[in-house]
């Protein structure tokens, strides 16, 4: 089949890929009880500052952070208990901000805290440490370029070892075999992604390596620009001036860093190997060979972005996740202790009855639970907690394997 070129680019989630095309995007995340769940929405049509060279790759990275860290939260919600507490509802009626905009804001900043301090304060200072060159020698950037990129691989070498970072790795591999095999022009079969390469020249880890080279002669620039107007930059005040051009010159560094890795995607000239080979080679690390789950969770992704690019009117989707059977207890349980029930054994009869879930076979329990389900045990619960006897709640009781409805009159 005829190669195809695509926009469409993704992220991987916790258990989960996200995909990404010009008008939509989707994700599809696997649950603990092996289902797959899939939430898609429409994207903003994207304003002419996304299309302005060297501007465009600031915005496009600081979109790609927020809009990555909302995703990740959002995946993670699909594990874990969704009731809203009075702080979220402060949060709501209040700042009108979610609880989950907040932390996203948070997360994005903190992030973008350790990875200036890792990345750019630190090895200025081991290179101050273990060199007595001046800041403004091309030779002295050379060595804090260097232990800057040590340090970038030092950290995605001890990342790899945590179990769910390897996992996420995993989900990595199966989004970027996804986009290959489409690209190649194969059919999206399991079969098929399973057999295409890993690494992709669009991928976010060769864009952070691109930022890594490109500052090394960017700093250096800037720092002989300075040094010829004799700015001083030694002692304590240097250094923290120093950091603060870094920080200056870093929007320009991911502009020309987007646009470098646009040019070497856009070309498979051998010539540019050298150029991407680095780039490609971290990749082996970001991303590990994905089992055939992971890949079809990929597949229904880039599907649906892909179909919902196609078809305008077509609508989202939305996961309705509202936890587990095991939490949906833990819910009820908590109700019913509120209200001053003993009887803790109700909330048992409770789920049982809405998720259909045997009471021996509720805890532990990581079938997810829908919208209605929730809602529905919420309600029995609160009925319960004020004291109506449960088969009240229930509206009928079983009697020697008969079923009775029963009629409150008064």
């Amino acid at each position: 089949m005829s190669s195809k070129k695509t926009s469409i680019g993704g992220q991987a989630v916790i258990e989960g890929v996200l995909m990404r095309g010009k008008t939509a995007e989707a994700m599809a995340v696997r649950t603990e009880n092996g289902e797959l769940l899939i939430e898609s929405k429409r994207l903003k049509k994207r304003g002419k500052i996304t299309k302005i060279p060297f501007v465009r790759g600031v915005v496009s990275f600081f979109q790609s952070l927020v809009g990555g860290t909302k995703s990740l939260m959002r995946s993670a919600s699909v594990f874990g208990e969704d009731e809203t507490s009075k702080f979220d509802d402060w949060l709501s009626k209040k700042l009108k901000i979610s609880a989950v905009d907040l932390a996203s804001f948070i997360g994005v900043a903190l992030g973008l805290v350790l990875s200036l301090f890792l990345f750019f304060f630190l090895p200025q200072v081991v290179a101050d440490l273990f060199t007595s060159l001046k800041p403004n020698s091309f030779l002295y950037c050379l060595i804090e370029g260097g232990i800057r990129i040590s340090i970038f691989i030092a950290y995605i070498l001890l990342t790899s070892l945590l179990k769910d970072v390897r996992r996420t790795y995993m989900y990595h591999g199966a989004e970027h075999k996804t986009i290959s095999c489409f690209e190649k022009g194969d059919d999206l079969t399991v079969e098929n992604v399973r057999k295409c390469t890993r690494v992709h020249d669009r991928c976010g880890t060769t864009f952070m390596f691109l930022v890594m080279i490109v500052s090394i002669l960017m700093f250096a620039i800037v720092n002989a620009i300075l040094g010829s107007f004799g700015v001083e930059f030694s002692g304590i005040l240097g250094k923290f001036f120093r950091f603060g051009v870094k920080l200056l010159t870093l929007p320009l560094i991911a502009g020309v860093s987007y646009e470098i890795l646009k040019l070497l995607s856009k070309s498979q000239s051998k010539i540019l190997i050298i150029f991407k080979a680095p780039g490609l080679l971290l990749q082996k690390i970001t991303t590990k060979e994905p089992t055939d789950d992971m890949i079809e969770v990929a597949i229904t992704s880039f599907n649906e972005v892909l179909l919902m690019d196609a078809d305008q009117t077509m609508p989202v989707k939305s996961f309705d996740v509202f936890g587990t059977v095991e939490t949906l207890l833990l819910k009820v349980e908590k109700i019913l202790k509120k209200g001053g029930v003993e009887e803790l054994v109700d909330g048992e009869w409770i789920v049982s009855r809405v998720t259909g879930v045997s009471r021996s076979a509720i805890k532990g329990n990581k079938q997810s639970v829908t919208k209605q389900q929730n809602d529905q045990a919420v309600k029995f619960a609160n009925e319960r907690a004020n004291g109506t006897p449960l088969a009240y709640v229930f509206g009928d009781a079983d009697f020697y394997g008969y079923n009775l409805r029963l009629i409150v009159t008064f």
